[in-house]
């Protein structure tokens, strides 16, 4: 079984510099044009399944790569694949909240307020992993 990892494109709010976490954000033209990008240098792997988060950022950067592909797959959203839970951070500027939280991006276990850590993130993600290596 081989894995791609790919991130969403860049969103309205990527531009502005707020944090987004399991809050959603449009696709930039920049994003739609990275995504479209990524689909033409894979357009001739195959897959058979896409998964993508519930967010509809990455829904639509997967709905964009698919499209280039030569044969379109499937595509199942996920929860456990949800970018970390900024939590009471989402929403707000990036700048402002390293000033408040140092520790913001460069602590893995920090637990953002009412979110989750990076390893908490990690936890799930890999959790996701190991089903795929069961079911496929």
């Amino acid at each position: 079984m081989e894995i791609y990892v790919v991130r969403h494109g860049k969103t309205e709010f990527n531009e502005k510099g707020i944090i987004i976490g399991h809050d959603d954000s449009v696709l930039t033209l920049e994003g739609v044009a990275q995504a479209e990008e990524i689909g033409a240098k894979l357009k001739n792997v195959k897959f058979d399944v896409v998964f993508h988060s519930e967010l509809g950022r990455a829904f639509e950067t997967a709905k964009i790569i698919s499209s280039k592909l030569k044969q379109v797959p499937e595509l199942i959203s996920s929860k456990d694949l949800m970018e970390v839970d900024y939590g009471d951070l989402s929403g707000e500027l990036k700048s402002e909240v390293i000033a408040k939280f140092p520790q913001y991006h460069k602590d893995v276990f920090f637990v953002n307020p009412n979110g989750e850590s990076f390893v908490q993130m990690e936890t799930r993600v890999l959790r996701f992993i190991k089903t795929l290596n069961r079911n496929y």
